[in-house]
């Protein structure tokens, strides 16, 4: 009796861990990476025509990401130095032997770079604001602040970052200027008898150069009597506001030093209306006509300024 219940017990056990169990369940596949994660990955290793493909595959996806755009500038630009460096050496770097690499801590902009990536623009904004403590003027590091701000909505403080990018002159002038125009709305100035129609021609040449359709620039000198910029810092801020039916609504802004030289790029065709303030003075309300294709030229001076330099003596700092 006791045999048969042993052998009972055995077949019991054998139908409970024989063929029929149940395998044990996977790990589910890992989510393959995107492409603005392997071009992270490429640029890391240094392989930076690989990494300039892979932003580009995502901006493609993602035109409107400001960061994404900088981050393809950025590869573009460091790409170009490297090809230039090779040229001046007379042949491409050797590789360096393989070694197990060192592993260091990712510096604050890095921590925001990669923040920034994954779409945690409040810990990217934390991060880059660390990293202007050591480096303030850092025209790229801001304007990558700049983007992780307007990102979360935060315009007073992106409009900061994008203001000082402008002021000094950065390669992203273009795209800081591009989301100020975009998030500021500026009142239109009143109308008043003492402003001014003048007729200006295209830049001598200009008619030649390539130009994208329907779009022009306004440039030229600012000059005041007294003033030099190499000596004193005077703030001037010009107004570029639509004045027909073509241009209407559009609203753009430039701040640079008195004595001058200014440019604004990329206007849509028609009628502006160019004012010029410093220190709460209005000196210049002037109608201009923007061709597309076309350079514009008009040079602000006391010339044709709505006050004198008697009415204006500015001082340095102003």
């Amino acid at each position: 009796m006791r045999a048969l219940a042993a052998m009972l017990a055995a077949a019991l056990a054998f139908g409970c861990s024989g063929p029929n169990r149940r395998a044990p369940a996977q790990s589910p596949a890992a989510a393959a990476p995107s492409a603005r994660q392997e071009g992270d990955a490429a640029w890391s290793r240094g392989d930076y025509a690989a990494a300039l493909a892979k932003y580009r595959e995502a901006s493609r996806t993602a035109p409107h990401d400001l960061t994404l755009r900088f981050t393809v500038t950025r590869t573009l630009a460091t790409l170009l130095a490297a090809k230039l460096v090779s040229g001046r050496s007379g042949s491409p770097t050797p590789p360096a032997p393989a070694s197990t690499p060192t592993v260091v801590a990712p510096s604050p902009r890095e921590e925001g770079d990669a923040a920034s990536s994954r779409g945690d623009y409040a810990a990217a904004v934390a991060k880059y604001r660390e990293a202007l403590k050591a480096t303030p003027d850092d025209l790229k590091l801001r304007f990558a602040l700049g983007s992780a701000l307007s990102r979360l909505d935060r315009h007073d403080e992106a409009s900061e970052q994008f203001r000082w990018v402008v002021e000094h002159r950065a390669p992203e002038v273009a795209m800081a200027r591009a989301w100020l125009a975009a998030a500021e709305r500026v009142s239109d100035a009143e109308a008043s008898p003492g402003r001014r129609s003048v007729t200006v021609s295209p830049m001598p040449g200009a008619e030649g150069q390539p130009a994208p359709a329907g779009v022009g620039s306004i440039n030229g000198t600012t000059a005041w009597s007294g003033v030099s910029p190499d000596a004193q810092n005077v703030s001037l801020e010009l107004r570029f506001n639509g004045d027909d039916a073509s241009t209407k609504g559009q609203r753009f802004r430039l701040h640079i030093g008195l004595g001058r030289p200014y440019r604004m790029s990329d206007l849509p065709a028609g009628a502006y209306r160019v004012v010029g303030r410093s220190a709460g003075v209005k000196l210049w309300e002037i109608r201009v006509v923007v061709g597309a294709g076309k350079e514009t030229v008009l040079d602000l001076t006391d010339a044709n300024s709505l006050v004198t330099p008697k009415d204006f003596p500015p001082r340095g700092g102003g």
